[in-house]
């Protein structure tokens, strides 16, 4: 694969935090983390956050001790419930489970256009280059479509993919995603003979990409690099992560969320996490030893994470389950007190940070479920 400069940053990381932990064992399970968990189950009820503080301010106004931003513009606003989120230098695509939709980035009125849909495939990644935006169909399918519209029949790229997606991007040359393993196949098609960067024994999570550099995490291992043409021998580990969520890279700096220690699992709710981490390492290595951005002592965590050579953003949700925050940082870092952009809306049944966030050279966008809108505003 040739590497060409990349035109643009969009969301591609999906939420890495879900209410209910995949369920690996039995109702014995259940029974032994009762007794060995501690406050797990009394925190499904009421979490302790006091007893556990620090924990994130409250979506509190700016008058009375709230983090103080600019009141963010609504592109578009319900009855949708968009998640996943893209931008290219002239709209905004946004999925809303079995949709892509485009708006303007000044605004639609609150009739965006629907260039794909489906009754059958859910949308798992999104990602906007050269005009088009491109999107995976299921499990099954990687499809494009031009921003001026398809007519509801979209280009397939590539349609022998049998994996569930865990990190989705484009650039120029090529679409790029985790799944099994890391792959990459060209704009144009790949005659169903994706690229293979690696095919790690643990399970990928979260992808970045940037000239020319590709990143990602392995589950319960590290946090690993490879040139966008290939790896020379085998990826590069830059650092352990036990628990790492979404991956970016800008401007030779691999950025990455550690989610923490879950408080949860099996068959209980995961109802907070301990020891979460915004971190960064240059691509190149950094002595196994990242730089930490921000922490976050307590939290349910973060479900997107983008950067630039300006700087990284990313969603998270506090351990209430109340709201979220989007936050960032410049690229020279912010000394453990990040900006706080604005807050998002959440719901005790829905225990996942906002999963779609996307940036441009003025503007954050990023998506709220429960509010039904997709929001941007300057950065």
């Amino acid at each position: 694969l040739m590497a060409r400069p990349l035109l643009l940053l969009a969301c591609v990381a999906l939420a890495a935090c879900s209410e209910i932990a995949p369920d690996g064992g039995s109702d014995a399970a259940l029974d032994e983390h009762a007794l060995d968990g501690g406050d797990a189950l009394d925190a499904t009820l009421a979490p302790d956050v006091a007893a556990d503080a620090p924990y994130l301010d409250g979506p509190v106004p700016c008058d009375a001790g709230g983090p103080c931003f600019a009141t963010p513009l609504a592109l578009v606003t319900g009855p949708s419930r968009p998640t996943l989120v893209a931008v290219d230098a002239t709209n905004v695509y946004f999925t809303d489970g079995h949709a892509v939709n485009e708006c303007a980035i000044g605004g639609c009125n609150d009739a965006p256009t629907t260039l794909w849909s489906s009754t059958y495939f859910y949308v798992e990644g999104i990602a906007a280059a050269l005009g088009n935006v491109y999107f995976t169909a299921g499990t099954q399918y990687i499809a494009s479509c031009a921003a001026s519209g398809c007519n509801d029949k979209p280009t397939n790229l590539l349609t022998t993919l049998s994996t569930q997606f865990s990190g989705f991007a484009a650039d120029d040359e090529n679409v790029y995603w985790t799944g099994a393993g890391i792959h990459a196949c060209a704009l144009a098609g790949c005659n169903e003979t994706p690229f293979t960067y690696a095919m790690p024994a643990a399970v990928p999570n979260g992808l970045g990409i940037d000239d020319p550099w590709i990143a990602w995490a392995e589950e319960g291992a590290s946090v690993k690099v490879c040139p966008k043409s290939g790896c020379v021998t085998a990826p590069l580990a830059i650092a352990a992560s036990s628990w790492a969520g979404p991956v970016a890279v800008a401007a030779g700096v691999v950025y990455w969320v550690d989610e923490g220690q879950p408080n949860g699992g099996r068959n209980v709710p995961i109802t907070k996490r301990t020891n979460g981490a915004i971190l960064a390492c240059s691509a190149t290595g950094c002595g196994g030893k990242p730089t930490v951005l921000a922490s976050y002592p307590l939290w349910l965590g973060s479900g997107a994470l983008v950067a630039d050579a300006k700087g990284v953003y990313w969603s998270l949700e506090d351990v209430s389950g109340t709201f979220g925050e989007i936050a960032g940082c410049t690229a020279s870092g912010c000394d453990g007190a990040p900006t706080v952009y604005a807050t998002t809306m959440s719901e005790s049944t829905w225990k996942s940070p906002t999963a779609g966030l996307a940036i441009d050279t003025a503007n954050l966008y990023w998506t709220d479920y429960v509010a039904g809108a997709v929001f941007q505003t300057p950065r």
